[in-house]
């Protein structure tokens, strides 16, 4: 059975936890606060755990909602999952609820404050994964970025003010190509030519998946009573196919791969991830590893491959070099780098262990770039499967250097 508004009950359910933290707890009742926290988070697991329910055999866009949101733009209020979104919000919930039982004993002021950061961070991730509209998508991407800064610059290591700076300049930077990006596309939506030839193939395509095929009647009809462009991502990914290999291609591609890039994080965007790590308390680092640089890659496989699959398969850009083999080379860069730096955090005796951790971090998300990149079935299964393994050994690492420096009060390798 199908519950009703699945997916806005998945992702609004730790923004009200967060409300009720807020405003029917005092800062003395910590013990209370914790237990009502984690109880949260352990709900939400919980709920998520309904969509797995979700129907193989059909594929595509599930558990969809629709609702009139901003009309004057044509942005609607559009949830929607695929296969590769389910598993990235089971894990998302998974580790939120982990994150929340690491922080009994490691946060001791403003935990009140703390957890409702922590919450919030919860329903922005879980909203990227659920947007079935880019509108909506980029605003919880944006979101995202906020309660993390404060967990690294409230909650950090001593150099918690450089790191959180850091991390905030870092993303704020991807994010004016990202937007940039998505205002271009929005116009081309407006184009009645490029709609009146999509609009027949894309309804075709998901001809067998009757509720994907009715969010997209009511976004065209909006849009078209409105007098707007639609932010649609169903729409958006067919309009991929007919805008011309040239240079307007490659740059909405570098446009969109500049904001996602930077959260993977891929060489040479990566230098912002290891002070992060540092700096953060632990269920920061659980969260940011395991979940947060996921949004980055999740980002390449909805928007960057369908989108603009000229550019992504392309050879013969930049003097017969290809868009293509400029994302694999900086993969493969992203893969040798990270190791050799993980590795010398090991050498180094005094060296940080979470460096390492999050060095190697950034030589497994390039793995996970080279699987996107390889454009064959294998690759992308491979891709996704990584982003999962190293959401659960990732946190579980961040966890293990939590609890030794709880015990030991150092780091350092040795």
């Amino acid at each position: 059975m199908k519950i009703p508004y699945l997916l806005s009950i998945i992702t609004w359910l730790p923004a009200l936890g967060a409300l009720v933290v807020l405003f029917l707890f005092n800062k003395g009742q910590t013990g209370a606060l914790k237990r009502f926290a984690t109880a949260w988070f352990a709900l939400d697991f919980v709920a998520s755990l309904a969509l797995l329910g979700y129907d193989r055999g059909l594929g595509g866009f599930q558990f969809l909602e629709d609702a009139q949101w901003i009309p004057v733009v044509g942005a609607r209020y559009q949830m929607g999952v695929d296969g590769v979104a389910v598993l990235l919000i089971l894990l998302t919930t998974l580790l939120g609820w982990i994150a929340s039982l690491s922080s009994w004993e490691y946060i001791e002021k403003r935990q009140k404050e703390y957890y409702v950061l922590l919450l919030l961070l919860q329903t922005s991730v879980l909203g990227v994964f659920c947007a079935a509209d880019l509108f909506l998508f980029f605003l919880f991407f944006e979101v995202s970025l906020v309660p993390m800064y404060f967990l690294i610059g409230i909650w950090g290591g001593e150099r918690r003010l450089y790191a959180a700076i850091k991390f905030f300049l870092y993303t704020l930077v991807g994010s004016v190509g990202l937007l940039l990006g998505l205002i271009k596309l929005y116009f081309l939506t407006q184009d009645a030519s490029l709609v009146s030839t999509i609009a027949p193939a894309t309804k075709s395509l998901i001809a067998g998946n009757g509720p994907a095929l009715a969010l997209l009647n009511s976004s065209f009809a909006a849009a078209q009573g409105a007098g707007t462009g639609t932010f649609n991502i169903m729409f958006m990914q067919s309009l991929g196919s007919v805008l011309p290999m040239g240079t307007m291609q490659v740059i909405l591609f570098f446009a969109f791969a500049l904001g996602f890039a930077i959260k993977v994080p891929m060489w040479p965007f990566h230098t912002w991830l290891p002070d992060a790590h540092v700096e953060a308390p632990t269920a920061g680092s659980v969260i940011l590893a395991g979940i947060l640089l996921k949004l980055g890659t999740y980002g390449f496989y909805r928007f960057n491959l369908p989108l603009f699959p000229k550019a992504s398969i392309d050879q013969s850009y930049f003097g017969s070099f290809g868009v293509r083999n400029v994302m694999i080379i900086l993969a493969l860069i992203s893969i040798i780098y990270g190791a050799l730096a993980a590795m010398y955090f090991v050498v180094k005796r005094d060296g940080d262990v979470k460096k390492l951790v999050a060095y190697s971090s950034v030589s497994s998300m390039g793995v996970v770039m080279l699987g996107l990149f390889s454009l064959n079935p294998n690759g992308l299964d491979g891709a996704v499967l990584h982003m999962i393994n190293h959401g659960i050994y990732s946190g579980a690492l961040f966890l293990l250097v939590g609890i030794i420096y709880e015990r030991r009060h150092t780091r350092a390798v040795n």
